[in-house]
């Protein structure tokens, strides 16, 4: 016997578990949360549709239908089957998840410390508007076991990535956090000393990020490219900025290239920016005179031509460096094809 209700689809509803909206809705595109929701609503009354079809109804390109399941199946949301998609069960799903993440953590007495509850409840009330999701608090108990924050160190952790509007982005969040550890960060007074030099870093970041027109914050891998020319080879925004000004023939420059400009500076000795001017002066000579021999010798106006006094390095100005026109011409102009020489 078949027992069935009938509702019209006016009165009934499509249901949203709220785990949906804590957990996922934050790092989701604005397509994404709207192709879940008519899924939600077609698996709601059993329906088929093509993907021709579900993309003329939310009239959409059908690769972003193809991107949102690649997301979606990534992040446990549907599975794929021989018979089509099916969405999975949320709770049940951040229920387990929760269970093994638990079972997963040494016992750590400090789970249960006043002071830790105290913060995490403030994180909650302060970054969260009272409403943070369960799985934030085995995040939190994961860092600390992992990385052995104090708790100062922990909360200006959250405010510093709700600063920069990244709190939807956990993996951020732990890259933040895991070169903090590195940098041998446990304490609010290791933040204190480390956030001076970080602050004077995050300001050329800034300058580097509007000099390329980029129009975002840098992401934590050019951050830590950029600490590396400030901190390690002791480099300010001007010597970076003649850097920058070597992208111009580039038509999509990139910091590996501009890493790669850098860290040759850095092993020729260059520390300054006079040092650095006459490095590429020096180049665009070398480079002018090696074009001229490619003409056949001279000035260029014609082959067989002597070149004017002058026209051509000697070439014992050069001997210290090793490096001949050729590489350079290689060096700046093919910097992908250099990397994978060099390594």
């Amino acid at each position: 016997m078949l027992f069935e209700e009938r509702k019209s689809m006016l009165y009934s509803d499509t249901l949203l578990p709220d785990v949906f909206i804590s957990e996922y809705l934050p790092m989701m595109e604005g397509d994404y949360v709207k192709i879940y929701l008519y899924w939600l609503f077609l698996c709601r009354y059993n329906r088929k549709a093509s993907f021709e079809d579900i993309a003329r109804t939310l009239d959409m390109d059908p690769k972003r239908l193809d991107a949102a399941m690649d997301w979606f199946i990534q992040n446990g949301l549907i599975s794929k089957g021989e018979k089509g998609i099916q969405l999975n069960d949320l709770k049940e799903r951040e229920i387990h998840r929760q269970y093994s993440r638990r079972n997963s953590l040494d016992a750590d007495p400090r789970m249960n410390d006043p002071k830790r509850i105290s913060l995490i409840n403030t994180i909650n009330n302060k970054f969260f508007q009272g409403v943070m999701s369960i799985s934030w608090y085995t995040d939190i108990d994961e860092w600390f076991e992992k990385f052995r924050f104090d708790e100062d160190v922990m909360y200006s952790l959250f405010q510093h990535c709700f600063q920069r509007r990244v709190l939807n982005n956990k993996s951020y969040i732990a890259k933040v956090a895991e070169n903090w550890f590195r940098k041998g960060i446990r304490n609010i007074f290791q933040l204190d000393a480390y956030m001076k030099g970080y602050e004077r870093m995050r300001k050329v970041c800034t300058r580097i990020s509007n000099r390329l027109k980029l129009g975002r914050m840098l992401t934590v891998y050019e951050e830590e490219l950029v600490e590396k020319w400030v901190s390690d080879y002791g480099y300010d925004f001007d010597i970076i900025e003649m850097a920058l000004k070597l992208t111009t023939n580039q038509n999509s420059p990139n910091f590996k290239y501009l890493d790669a400009i850098a860290t040759r500076w850095h092993e020729m000795g260059l520390k300054d920016k006079e040092s650095v001017a006459a490095e590429i002066e020096a180049f665009s000579r070398t480079r002018k005179a090696s074009r001229q021999a490619e003409d056949g010798g001279g000035d260029g106006s014609r082959p067989g031509t002597a070149a004017p006094t002058g026209g051509v390095i000697p070439q014992k100005q050069y001997e210290q460096r090793q490096y001949d026109a050729s590489f350079y011409e290689d060096f700046y102009n093919n910097p992908q094809e250099k990397d994978g020489k060099d390594g």
